[in-house]
């Protein structure tokens, strides 16, 4: 069936763009031929309304490649002390294929995604969790 022949007054086809898929982004590979990963980082437990920007400040980001595990450490904006809110991840297997997709200028370019990672909170200490929870 061709769409362009369709008589479905309803639906009818509004623009046609090209597609382009990308195996990486830059094309550009490392000293040990690794080119570009890309990620989709997952916060499941943080609610739309409360982003991660609002209040922290984004202190340190540790990735550990063995573990497959990235950790960041945010600092309060309103408080002047040395509590750090920790986020840290586990990669998620995906059980189908992601890609990411950029349109400009009628054309689409998808790149797959090759890790996700979902980030929940971490508490290393005691007082942490006393500061929360209070």
């Amino acid at each position: 069936m061709d769409i362009y022949d369709s008589d479905d007054e309803d639906d009818p086809v509004v623009q046609t763009i090209d597609v382009f898929l990308s195996q990486n982004l830059s094309g550009v590979r490392d000293s040990s031929g690794k080119s570009d990963e890309v990620m989709l980082f997952q916060y499941p437990l943080r609610p739309k309304w409360r982003p991660l920007n609002e209040g922290w400040n984004l202190e340190k980001v540790s990735y550990r490649p063995k573990n497959e595990m990235i950790e960041m450490d945010f600092k309060s904006e309103k408080t002047n002390d040395e509590f750090l809110h920790k986020l840290v991840s586990s990669k998620v297997i995906p059980r189908t294929s992601y890609a990411i997709g950029l349109l400009r200028d009628d054309q689409l370019h998808l790149t797959p995604l090759q890790s996700i990672y979902q980030f929940r909170p971490r508490f290393d200490n005691k007082d942490e969790e006393d500061v929360l929870n209070a």
